[in-house]
Order: C-alpha cells, then structure tokens, then sequence
C-alpha cells in the first residue's frame, strides 16, 4: 500500500502517526498476497490517535444498538435488527432484558444521565406491573408484584447472569461511582416525565471526575431518532406491550390492559425551561430491590435430592410441572457469583449458600482419576446424563466461577481447592497442544477425542491470565485469533485439524469470549513494549498499549462491518472463507452495507443482549485501559461475571455475622476445634490435615442434602489438600509446607515465602520468566501458587526470557502436540518481540539500555530470507493446514 492509500482510509487519524500506521499495514498486506513481514514479529504500539478513533467507533455502535433497541422494542427482551421490531429471548422471557443487561455498559462508557433515566424507566414499569397484576389478580401469592412477576418458564442460568448479574452490577457501580454526576433536570421534564434524546453533553466525557456541566448533568444519548418509539408523536406505542407474544409475558385469557404507558412519561427534551431545580439525581438502591425480588423467584429452583438445582424455572410458580431433571454443568454451576454477592448485599444467606451447594454437589461427583465432569446430570439422581467433558458448551463457566470465586470471596477457601483438580483434569486429559478438546469424562486422550474449537471455549485463555498462565494463554490465543482471520468472524464451531467449520457451525452471534481472552491478555501485557516512567504509571510519557490491541482492532472492524444493519447489529450467517474471510479491511471507505452486499453476507434477524454488555464492553475497555473507571478505581477491585458485570468484594452482613456467632454456631466452632485438635495430635495423619480442618470448620453452616453430605465433600478436600502438600514437598524440598496465602498483595518474609514454595526472586524487581512461567504453563493444578505474579516489569531481559510468547504475533505455530519443535522450526519462528519492535517503527516508546541484534533484522526496504508473514499451524508429524494472517 501506499502513502496515499493509508491517508484515504485513516482520516480520523492523526497526520503524524501515518509513517507508524504505514509500516503496519505493510506488515499486514491484504489477503493472498505474497509481501514479506518487514519486521517478523509481534505489532508496534498502536498510535494514540489510533485507539481514540476505535474509541469514538465503539461509542457510535453502542448508540446504534442500545437507541435501536430503545425506540424499536422498549420493554420487549430484544430487537430484531433486520425488521426494527420488538424480538424475544425464549431462555428469559422478561421485560426489558436488553435494557437490564446493558445498565452497566452505559456507567463504564461514562453515560450516566442515560443510566440514571434507564432507572427510573424499570421503576415506572415496575409499578404500572403492579398495578396490572394486582387488577387482574393474576399472582395472589406474590407479596410483590411487579416486573418479574409474569408466568413465564425461564432458564436459571440464563436470567441470573442477565438479569440479577446485570441489577447487581449496575446496583454496585451506581453506588460507587454515580454521586453527583447528574441533575434531576437532566432525568424529568417539569411535568415529571422521564426525558429522551439529547441532554446537555453531546459527547462522552474522557474524565467523567473531572469534567462536568455545572449542574452535574454531562451525557445522554447522543443520537437523535427521529419519530422514535417512544416520541411525542406515537408514545402510547408500547401500551401492554408486555402482554404481546413478542414480550414473552402471559396474562389471562381476554383479559385488557387498564393503564397504559402515558406519552408523556418518555418525552423526548425539549428547550423549555424546566421548573425543576438543579439538585442532582440521587441514586436510591431500587435494582438491589428488583435483584432481591428476581433472586427469590430463582430461589425456587433448587428444590432437589442433591441441591442441584433445575435447569427451568417459573417465576410465579416455581419449577414448572413435569420438568426434566436433567441439568448442565454450567447452568448449575455458574451462579455462585450472583448469589453469594445478593446474600452478602442483603442479609439473607440463603442465595449464597443454595448456589455454593450446587458447585460442591456437582464437583464431587467428577471423575475420580482423571478430574473431569461431564456437561449434562440429572439434578435429582446425581447421575451424569452426558459424559462429554470440556471447557466449551454446557460447561465452559463453570471452570471460570470456582476461580472468581474464591478471587471474590477468598473466604470460601475451598473453592481454591476445587479449582486445582479440576483444571488439572483439563490441563493434562482435555487439551491438545494449544488446543482444548471434547472427550469421555471416563477415559480422557485415551478415548473418543473431539477435536472441535468451539467459540465458548474462547474465554478459556483469559481463564489463564487470572492464573498467572501468560504463556499458554497467548499461545491458545494466537491459536484461537488463526481461526478469526481465516474466516474474518469466529464460527460456532471449527475443526481444527481439518481446517474447516463444522455442519450447522458456521454463524458468528456476536459473541464476546474472543474478545475477552483479547482483553486480559492486553492488561496482562502492557508495558512489554517498555516505558520509561514504568508500565503502571498513568502518566503521559507512559503508553497504554500492547500488541494485542492491533487483534482487538481488527475484530472490532469485522464485527463492524459484516453485522451492521440500519437497525442494530445482527448475528452473521455462513461464515466462510469465501465470504466474511474476504472482508476488503483496506477499503474502510466502503460502508458497511456496501460490503456486506459485494460479500453476499447473510444475517439472522437477532441482537443478543450480551452484545451490548459484554462485546462492545470488552472491546470498549481494551481501547480505554489507561482511562477506565474501573481500572481507574483504587478503592475496589472489580471482578466480572461470565455476563461480563463487574462486581466487587461485599463483607458477610452484620445481620449474616450474628447468625453466625449464635449460641449453636460457637458450638460447632468448638467441636471441629477439638476435631483439628485431635487430628494434629495424631503423627500419622499429613501435615496437610490440618488446613483441610479449617475449610471443614468454614463448612459448617453451609448447607447440604442426604444425596450431597458435607462429610463427603469435607473428605475430597483433605483428599485434594493431602495430594497437594505430598507433590509441593517433593517439588520443594520444604517439608514444613502450608497452603499458602490468598490472592491479595501482601509482604511476607523471606522465611514465610519460602514455606509456601515462593523463592525469593519470584517476588523480586529483577522476576526472571523461567521462574514464573514454563511453555504449557504450569497447569497440572499442584504447580500453581496463590500469588500474583510480576508480570508487569519491563525489563528487557525478562521478555526475552519469554521468547516473546505473549506478544500478538505475525507468526504463530499452533501445534497439537506438547512436544517441542525441531531445530529447524525453532529458528524459523523466532521473531522480534513488540518490544523490540519499537525500534524499527521509530517510535520513543522503548525501554531504556534495550539490547538489539539488528544485524540479524531486516530493514523495511529488504525482503528477509524466509516468509516470515505465514502464520501457521505445526503439529510434526500431524500438520495442520496452513494460515496466513490478514487483515480481518
């Protein structure tokens, strides 16, 4: 390409960063052709005007969708993106779903007046389906009524990670960060009415703290639809909308509305001068109102002989006549995050503890020798009803809840414990090289291996990152992005040593778990490219950037332009090759409809709600890294759910400490005191034991069931606790060995670090990568330490130490096989690391006495010796089909 070329399709582009942005895509030439990678490694820094402008993009399609969604089908669950009309999700038939979902995705885009408005819109709606409900007496059970209250049959994994994820997450970021940002002018008109449209700020602010109106209100929706839904002209549009089919609300037969939604109640704002004064709108608790309500409503589910809860459950009666009791691992065992965090929040520690039984009853019953569950079991029996085992569909969240669990919650440490075999079990009987496979729960590699990538599975390497995992995780993702960029958008389902999608697997939904995996690994990897001030620092002369943003960058414009529709974004169909793998990513020029038509693209007239809460929202913080007022906030960490809502870390409740400090609880203390007492006592039984005590204390006031006893479970976990001392011992040479500290910055003496197997040099300025990380990682479970790892320093000859593994590489082997390649090959794929790179694109973002062999490089003007653009896969004997990366 040309000077010229890259003018034409950067131009919110800063003029002086065209010289980097150039080079970039030289080194990124179109599909089929035969130009040689001018550097052979990872991507330079992206430009600042770069992220600025993907930024800007982000917001432009968040508008698009959530004003879509708003003025076409408010309060239906979703929108049909191809036809503008209110649309349903058969899983959570609930009103106002894509709203609920997306609450916090408009406070971390720094939209608050929007989000103060969305409030007030679920409690209008709440109220008037009150009234409704209590006119026609449709629930003479429900103390409440209300907006959950519909005889509607829902799936409990789906609405607690929608719904009651989405109102505890919007309740914790409102109360964290909404004090003060917004005027009650800016929420109602003088009448009362909640306001549409434009309030005084036209854009998002980039410093939400700092920058202001004078009366607190600075967002709201930045486009302006004309004629909308909800406008003046044909408000009464949505009157009983909740009672259509399109809704997914049931009422009785010939039963009519009796209050509509008044016109007046959505107006769009207007210049009049509004009699309301400039105090700022207050916050009031009301989604931790609705969460509660929603909580209790799934409460019902749990009604089993082993406290596996059903997979359906209905929201006025519970679980619903003559349903199976066949359950899947991950809709039982992703809800302990919600629910723990709903119990902590209000006192009531029956949420917590049934979710927390779930996880227990169903990690008991795993394989015994090789660590793995199945995806489906009977929720009454215990027995599994599918034996398939892996990390993709049915299961992938229940590997990422035991871990964010105890990372939430580090009280429950035997959630710790729990994730150590299990992700042993994937790690050494479901994995194939830098893949991760489908196979017999029973027999492992040995059995029938699926060799399928599911795009679930994405999120499994940003798994890893919370684990100090780098290694493996940018390998599995480098692996995971070939499949991107050979068909443009991840597919379903793509086999992987036949290089193709499977039958019925090739529709993209625009799903999040790439993009993700996409985000972890760029926090993880900031300042490897070096800084002078240090990669931490939110100082100007330090970039917030990675190689991994330039993968973000082209996901984000494929998804861009291959499901932009007038109406939203719709899930792509038939993605292929030939299709969406040809995406012109050098014509930006083109508009997206323009493309999609020269590409003979297909859609699904279907937006998923998760596309604003979790898609936009990953891709929205990877560009906002160094902004974010997450990343930003120095008084909580912030961990997200599998829907993509950051929570934080609540304390047990008062009211929760005093039930547990009653006279019954002291006793129970005392008892498994004197047991610990006994077993120390007894010279025989592993050191070990002891610590496996305190989690049996811990237990106590759990709760439990004939089919799930707590001396079951209690036994698995000295199992677990005695297997990981024994193997920590002879791995250390350290007998007197503990279980080591939570995962929380602490200073701890030499002495005390070594008891837990941490050498001294792991926690040292200077950490040295073979200390920390090895080519697989060190996934057998016992090899993982509590403790974050120093992954963040810049030190040249640390990245080195890497091989420059965690970079987003031009060129990538992805191999099947954990055996290290050959000589020849070894050679081949050395290549620059993002931090060396810097020196060839001319930028001043290096680290200071960086060493570079540059007679061993090429300059731009010099072909290299070897193609050093093909990525491809490499497994010896087993070769996969080659893969060459372009642009998406």
């Amino acid at each position: 390409q040309t000077q010229e070329s890259v003018e034409e399709i950067t131009p919110s582009v800063d003029p002086s960063d065209f010289r980097h942005l150039l080079q970039t895509y030289l080194q990124y030439p179109p599909f089929g052709s035969e130009t040689y990678n001018p550097v052979g490694g990872a991507f330079p820094p992206m430009p600042p005007s770069q992220i600025e402008a993907n930024k800007k993009l982000l917001h432009s399609m968040f508008t698009h969708a959530y004003d879509s969604y708003f003025y076409n089908a408010f309060p239906a669950s979703e929108l049909k993106p191809l036809t503008c009309q209110p649309g349903k999700f058969n899983l959570v038939r609930v009103p106002a779903l894509t709203l609920i979902d997306s609450l916090d995705t408009l406070i971390i885009m720094r939209n608050f007046t929007e989000f103060a408005r969305s409030v007030e819109r679920l409690r209008y709606l709440d109220e008037l389906m009150k009234n409704e409900f209590q006119e026609k007496k449709e629930t003479p059970d429900d103390s409440r009524g209300g907006l959950f209250a519909v005889d509607q049959d829902v799936s409990l994994f789906e609405t607690t990670i929608r719904v009651l994820g989405g109102l505890l997450s919007a309740h914790q970021l409102a109360v964290a960060f909404m004090a003060d940002h917004v005027s009650k002018s800016d929420v109602w008109d003088s009448s009362g009415d909640v306001l549409v449209g434009h309030s005084k700020a036209e854009f998002f602010p980039d410093d939400p703290i700092e920058s202001s109106t004078e009366d607190g209100g600075n967002d709201g929706s930045s486009v302006d639809v004309s004629q909308g839904a909800l406008s003046d002209d044909n408000g009464d549009s949505y009157s009983c909308l909740w009672e259509t089919s399109e809704s997914g609300v049931k009422v009785e037969e010939g039963h009519t509305c009796t209050s509509e939604i008044p016109a007046a109640n959505n107006k769009k704002k207007k210049n009049s001068t509004s009699s309301i004064t400039t105090q700022s709108w207050e916050y009031d608790g009301f989604l931790l109102e609705l969460a509660h309500d929603i909580g209790n409503r799934l409460l019902l589910a749990f009604d089993s002989a082993t406290g596996i809860p059903y997979g359906t459950v209905n929201l006025l009666h519970g679980i619903p006549r003559g349903e199976t009791s066949v359950a899947s691992l991950a809709g039982a065992g992703t809800l302990s995050l919600e629910f723990e965090l709903l119990s902590r929040l209000t006192g009531d520690q029956s949420f917590g503890k049934a979710a927390k039984m779930a996880t227990r009853a169903l990690w008991i019953r795993r394989s015994a020798e090789l660590n793995l569950l199945g995806k489906h079991i009977d929720a009454q029996s215990g027995v599994w009803k599918e034996y398939l085992s892996g990390v993709g569909s049915n299961s992938d969240s229940f590997y990422e809840y035991l871990i964010k669990h105890y990372l939430l919650f580090p009280d429950d440490s035997d959630f710790w414990k729990m994730f150590l075999k299990v992700y042993s079990g994937v790690h050494d009987n479901s994995r194939l090289g830098e893949w991760y496979v489908d196979v017999d729960m029973g027999h492992g590699l040995n059995g029938h291996v699926r060799q399928v990538f599911e795009s679930l599975m994405a999120f499994y390497p940003g798994l890893q990152v919370l684990l100090g995992e780098l290694v493996p995780s940018a390998k599995t993702l480098n692996s995971f992005f070939l499949v991107r960029e050979f068909l443009g958008l991840l597919p379903e389902r793509f086999n992987f040593v036949h290089w193709k999608t499977e039958p019925s697997g090739d529709i993209h939904p625009l799903r999040p778990e790439l993009i993700e995996s996409c985000y972890f690994l760029h926090l993880a990897s900031i300042g490897l490219h070096g800084s002078k001030s240090g990669p931490c620092s939110n100082s100007n002369s330090s970039p917030h950037t990675s190689s991994w943003l330039w993968a973000a960058d082209f996901a984000l414009h494929a998804v861009h332009k291959l499901s932009w529709t007038p109406c939203g974004f719709a899930t792509v169909l038939k993605v292929r090759p030939t299709t969406t793998g040809v995406l012109d990513f050098v014509g930006d020029s083109r508009d997206p409809l323009s493309e999609q038509k020269r590409l003979n693209i297909e859609h699904d007239d279907e937006m998923p709600s998760y596309f604003l809460s979790e898609t936009i929202k990953y891709l929205y913080l990877t560009f906002d890294a160094e902004n974010s007022i997450l990343h930003r906030d120095s008084e909580r960490d912030w961990v997200f759910t599998t829907e993509a809502h950051p929570i934080h870390y609540v304390p047990v409740s008062d009211h929760t400490m005093h039930m547990a400090n009653s006279l019954d609880a002291q006793l129970d203390q005392v008892r498994s005191l004197l047991k610990e007492s006994i077993s120390n006592s007894r010279p025989s039984i592993n050191e070990g034991f002891s610590a496996a005590a305190s989690v049996d204390r811990n237990l106590e006031h759990e709760s439990w069931s004939k089919s799930t006893p707590k001396a079951m479970f209690v036994e698995s976990m000295h199992d677990v606790e005695r297997e990981v001392i024994t193997i920590k011992q002879g791995a250390t040479g350290v007998q007197n060995f503990k279980s080591g500290p939570s995962f929380r910055r602490s200073s701890f003496s030499s002495a005390e670090l070594e008891s837990y197997g941490i050498s001294s040099s792991e926690t040292s300025a200077n950490n040295q990568a073979h200390d920390q990380f090895e080519s697989q990682g060190k996934g057998s479970g016992y090899g993982l330490g509590k403790r974050c790892p120093n992954f963040h320093h810049p030190d040249l000859q640390w990245t080195h130490a890497l091989h420059h593994s965690l970079d987003y590489n031009a060129a990538h082997s992805s191999s099947v096989s954990d055996e290290s390649p050959n000589s020849k090959d070894l050679s081949d794929e050395r290549m620059l690391s993002a931090l060396a790179s810097v020196c060839f694109y001319g930028t001043d973002y290096y680290a200071d006495g960086m060493r570079v062999d540059k007679s061993k490089s090429c300059p731009i003007e010099e072909a290299p010796d070897h193609n050093a653009n093909s990525k491809h896969t490499n497994t010896h004997n087993d070769k996969l089909r080659p893969s060459t990366r372009t642009p998406p």
